[in-house]
């Protein structure tokens, strides 16, 4: 298969700068894309519930990190082979995948839960607990096995992007975690 030449290549530019760029110019060329979709994210929730929450700007942020990871990922995309790498364990790197799932759908599945436990009182505590167990404890073990992969160069982007989209879920979780410690020293 022949290599795309660099004018039909939609990968070679990333917002009219070359992809082989500073991060440092990348990333400040991705913000008007960011604050377009967060006043879109943040718009469709004062349009659909009448209120903008802390779901909502979590949603929104989330959406920011995920720009920010393809900017990321494309700037790094040649560079795959680089830097040395920890080897050899599948079961670890399983679970290292699952990282994105976890705060991603841990944290609207916890979001509907920690919501629903206000609700139903009679079931408050089982519910804060899949909370907690969604919002914090999963996004908390999934993260663990990808820190093995911060290392030279990249580690000044990786371990930010590692620890704040792996705390963003876990404030959601924060009041269930209250709520169930409340509930157990009474």
């Amino acid at each position: 298969m022949e290599e795309q030449n660099d004018a039909t290549n939609p990968y070679e530019n990333l917002y009219s700068v070359p992809a082989t760029a500073s991060l440092w110019v990348l990333l400040p060329k991705v913000a008007g894309g960011i604050a377009l979709s967060t006043g879109f994210i943040i718009g469709l929730f004062w349009l659909q519930f009448g209120v903008v929450d802390g779901f909502a700007w979590l949603c929104a942020a989330i959406a920011a990190g995920f720009q920010i990871l393809v900017v990321i990922g494309l700037r790094h995309k040649d560079r795959l082979n680089e830097g040395p790498y920890v080897r050899g364990n599948a079961t670890l790197d399983m679970i290292g995948a699952l990282w994105l799932v976890a705060v991603v759908f841990g944290s609207v599945i916890g979001w509907f839960t920690g919501s629903l436990a206000a609700s139903i009182p009679g079931a408050a505590i089982p519910l804060h607990g899949v909370t907690v167990v969604l919002t914090i404890v999963l996004p908390f073990l999934t993260s663990l096995p990808n820190y093995r992969y911060v290392n030279g160069s990249r580690a000044i982007i990786m371990l930010p992007m590692l620890l704040i989209l792996t705390i963003l879920p876990m404030l959601l979780g924060i009041n269930s975690a209250r709520a169930l410690w409340a509930a157990f020293n009474q």
